[in-house]
């Protein structure tokens, strides 16, 4: 029977599928190809070099090094029982709202922590070095997640003891706590993890926080926030967000090496013959889809949120050709925690740009004894917000004192992280200015 018709045509068939089948692998690797190089050339257009330049190295790792004068007072600090609650608690709202069992507990444990002040205090006008996490060759051990924890913890005492100096109108302890403040956003936006980056940017709202209520407070002196204005984190946080992104391994990619192993021998670094054929044929499909889904994640930074309505289309991505059959893979790179993550930078942009703008017209203000009827003079007032999309609005009342506002924060903080904006300074309140004669006194 070998040259029975039945044979013969299984033979035919047999054949015709596998001439099929390496045509489709060949269609795909010449797509993949194409795809890829454009990818390229559009990452490149948008985001430039996909090298991640590293964050920059700790000198040396002693008494000048804030991280070591930061870690030592975080691991200084004594607060058993409900004393972390109380801090906590304490650094979500101003101290004209605490009670007075309120201000009597976080005094003690201020009192019960002044050692731990004092090496926090060490760390003040270091701003300019960082953690040395990554980047240095002299390093120690990486920050693990309780160092972190208690780092922002710390953080949360210097802004406990700030509003407490600012209810006892002590100008140089809300200064010096003020300054250690931004030591610690600045030292860990310069960082290249991602969580690093977050644990920066939470530290510096909470530094904006003092800002806008000393801002707030009548009696706050002109040179008082002169220095407050030196101390505003200018950590390029467009740049950290890149690097940040571009460092490491992203899930998307675990996820892709993960497919292109096989299971049962991926932990000795083999590939399976399925995961041969899978990289022949659709490796460089997931590589480019890699850049194109890095390119929006990464430059996706630079336009507001407010005005992005494709975020709630983030991971329902319509594919680019009939040939794209991997796109599932966009839902991890803009999910939740994507979104969240760009917010919370283009958050700290709107409300490092309104401390700094509040600033100015309340020393306006202490020149000239009025502020502005508007904010024609400030440019950078007039333009979109980095987080909302729109201009900051405005208001100067009749007795003379104004609101500066980034409009629609609240909500659409509250969209992004399924929470209301807390103790956020959107909003700041400038008190009416004093008479130039009057000026200076208090602090």
């Amino acid at each position: 029977m070998p040259n029975s018709p039945l044979v013969r045509w299984t033979v035919r068939l047999v054949a015709a599928a596998l001439v099929a089948a390496l045509a489709a692998l060949l269609a795909l690797r010449i797509y993949g190809s194409d795809r890829l190089a454009s990818a390229e050339k559009e990452f490149a257009a948008r985001v430039g070099s996909r090298e991640a330049a590293p964050s920059a190295p700790v000198r040396f790792l002693d008494e000048e090094n804030a991280a070591l004068l930061l870690g030592g007072g975080a691991e200084a600090m004594i607060l058993p029982g409900n004393d972390k609650p109380l801090v906590g608690e304490a650094s979500m709202s101003p101290s004209h709202s605490w009670s007075e069992s309120q201000r009597a507990d976080i005094r003690r444990i201020l009192g019960n922590n002044q050692p731990a002040l004092e090496l926090l205090h060490r760390a003040a006008g270091k701003a300019s070095c960082n953690f040395g996490v990554i980047g240095s060759n002299n390093k120690t051990e990486e920050l693990t997640m309780t160092h972190l924890l208690k780092l922002m913890t710390a953080q949360r005492l210097l802004l406990v003891a700030a509003r407490v100096a600012l209810l006892e109108r002590d100008a140089a302890r809300l200064l010096a706590d003020a300054a250690s403040m931004a030591t610690m956003a600045a030292g860990f936006e310069r960082e290249t993890p991602m969580i690093e980056l977050l644990v920066g940017i939470a530290c510096e709202k909470m530094l904006l926080s003092v800002v806008g209520e000393t801002i707030a407070d009548p009696s706050t002196a002109r040179e008082s926030l002169i220095s407050l204005w030196g101390m505003l984190v200018d950590v390029d946080l467009r740049m950290a967000w890149r690097r940040s992104n571009l460092a490491g391994q992203t899930e998307i990619e675990k996820h892709v090496a993960a497919v292109m192993s096989d299971p049962l021998t991926a932990r000795e670094g083999k590939a399976s013959l399925y995961g041969r054929i899978l990289e022949f044929a659709a490796g460089d499909i997931f590589r480019a889809q890699q850049l194109e889904i890095r390119a929006d994640l990464i430059a996706a930074v630079d336009e507001p949120l407010g005005l992005d309505p494709s975020w709630s289309r983030r991971g329902t991505h319509q594919p680019r050709t009939v040939f794209d059959m991997f796109d599932v893979f966009e839902s991890v790179m803009f999910g939740q925690s994507a979104k969240s993550s760009i917010g919370r930078v283009q958050s700290t942009l709107s409300l490092r740009g309104l401390a700094r703008i509040a600033v100015a017209l309340r020393l306006q203000g202490s020149e000239t004894g009025t502020y502005p009827e508007n904010l024609a003079s400030f440019p950078r007032a007039m333009q979109p917000d980095p987080f909302v999309g729109k201009p900051l609005t405005y208001e100067r009342r009749a007795d003379g004192s104004a609101r500066i506002t980034v409009p629609d924060f609240e909500a659409l903080w509250k969209h992004i992280s399924d929470a209301g904006a807390g103790s956020q300074p959107f909003s700041c309140e400038l008190p009416p200015p004093q008479p130039p004669a009057a000026r200076g006194a208090v602090r």
